[in-house]
């Protein structure tokens, strides 16, 4: 009997996004959190609703949640701004707006950009609101927003906008080509990254950097991508996510081109619903997906990138879902990530509710999957009679199955797992059919255990 053990769990080569590469690794895991303690998959903490309001409930998509205090915060949706009480949840309508694209706290307001052609300001002293406070000229379908060096900059079509320490708005502090309107800014290292696509030929985006002081940024990048989502910085290096109809993908940052790191390995390409969908938190990056089929069905969450010991590559793994859905739930959309301290909210939309959940520091999921990538056989090598989920204080009430898809196919057969709770774990008893090489999917319940291993053996 021989052994195929999948690439050290958390560590670099655990997680890779090709199916097909050799060594045997793991491909794809949701539901399970790498990070709290490296070399083991611990079920990732639950997503809980919250928020109450039995009148004038949330209707459409929460664009931010900005907190002014330890008790005190707002919920920016398209067309309502609501104070919320951060200890009790209850949240109340205090005014009624429309085309809310994006949201920021900056010197004692809250700058709202719509778009529309102007930016609002709500004042979180008295909660008064000028709904034409500063003036783009024109509409824009996004409104990426960053603050950097202490100064407010805002995405305007081919313009970046700002707002500095004095509360002056300057529309056109900067301009960029007119073929390209900007999608993303991030302040890096004093420096303004401005991401931009081409909205009519939607085949190349750009990438300029600007000190800010200059009258033209100074660096220009191109990828042949439709979409440019955001920037992020992970471990010290820079990385940015694209998109296309096909894939969205993770490059690290270079000049003049990028590099490619990953592909997220989910179905068509990532769909943007809300402009806080990359946000940087404790280290680590939290991106939120909605991946849309052509058949109208989306297969979305919370994601993760980072680093689970220092110096590893960064891995990527889905870790949160909608409220009360399976980890693999269809038709979620993640609209904004605000976390804050010790608390993680972010806004979502299932179906055709609406919403804030809110990620529990104590109750854990308990539904997981984990796939491999291929495993290629030789010919007499060519069944899997057993697989091994190797688990930390394996008790009754953990259970799984395992789901071989054979040569490439969409179609799987199913076993289910027996349970050795002396040996802490979960193997198959029956015999996968043959196959030149086999993915594995294992999806179950965890209860109070770990997964520590992964292994299979053929004959």
């Amino acid at each position: 009997m021989n052994t195929i053990p999948l690439a050290q769990i958390g560590t670099i080569g655990g997680y890779q996004d090709k199916p097909y590469i050799a060594p045997p690794s793991i491909l794809l895991t949701r539901g399970l959190d790498p990070f709290r303690t490296p070399g083991v998959l611990e079920s990732a903490y639950l997503e809980q609703d919250f928020g109450t309001n039995s009148i004038d409930p949330i209707s459409t998509n929460v664009i931010a949640v900005i907190y002014k205090d330890a008790v005190d915060a707002y919920i920016i949706t398209v067309n309502k701004i609501y104070t919320l009480n951060m200890s009790t949840g209850a949240y109340t309508t205090i005014h009624n707006v429309s085309n809310c694209r994006n949201a920021v706290l900056f010197n004692g307001y809250i700058y709202i950009a719509l778009t529309t052609r102007y930016v609002m300001r709500l004042n979180v002293a008295d909660n008064t609101l000028n709904t034409t406070w500063g003036d783009f000229l024109t509409s824009a379908s996004l409104r990426p927003m960053v603050i950097s060096d202490g100064v407010l900059y805002i995405g305007n079509n081919q313009y970046v906008s700002l707002v500095d320490e004095t509360a002056t708005f300057v529309y056109n502090a900067l301009d960029i080509p007119t073929a390209f309107n900007i999608s993303a800014l991030y302040g890096y290292g004093n420096e303004l990254y401005i991401g931009a696509e081409n909205e009519t030929e939607k085949s190349e985006v750009k990438t300029y950097r600007w000190n800010t002081w200059s009258e033209s940024f100074s660096m220009e990048g191109t990828l042949n991508e439709d979409y440019l989502y955001g920037f992020f910085v992970v471990d010290g290096r820079m990385y940015l996510c694209t998109g296309s109809e096909e894939s969205a993908k993770i490059f690290a940052y270079g000049e003049p081109t990028p590099s490619l790191y990953t592909t997220i390995p989910l179905r068509d390409s990532l769909i943007r619903y809300g402009p806080d969908i990359f946000v940087e938190f404790n280290g680590r990056v939290y991106i939120g997906t909605t991946f849309q089929t052509t058949d109208g069905n989306s297969d979305g969450g919370v994601w993760v990138f980072g680093s689970v010991t220092p110096g590893a590559n960064p891995v990527l793994v889905q870790m949160f879902s909608a409220p009360s859905e399976d980890i693999s739930g269809t038709d979620i959309i993640v609209t904004c990530i605000c976390p804050s301290k010790d608390r993680f909210i972010y806004g979502y939309k299932n179906g055709s509710t609406y919403g804030l959940a809110r990620v529990s520091t104590t109750s854990k999921r308990t539904d997981f999957i984990l796939t491999s990538s291929y495993l290629d056989l030789t010919r007499g090598d060519s069944t899997l009679p057993n697989l091994r989920v190797h688990c930390t204080n394996l008790g009754d009430a953990s259970s799984a199955t395992a789901r071989a898809y054979t040569n490439g196919s969409s179609t799987y057969a199913e076993h289910i797992l027996s349970k050795d709770i002396v040996m802490s774990m979960l193997y198959s008893e029956g015999y996968f059919a043959e196959s030149a090489f086999h993915k594995i999917e294992v999806r179950g319940i965890l209860q109070d255990t770990a997964i520590r291993g992964l292994d299979f053996s053929f004959n």
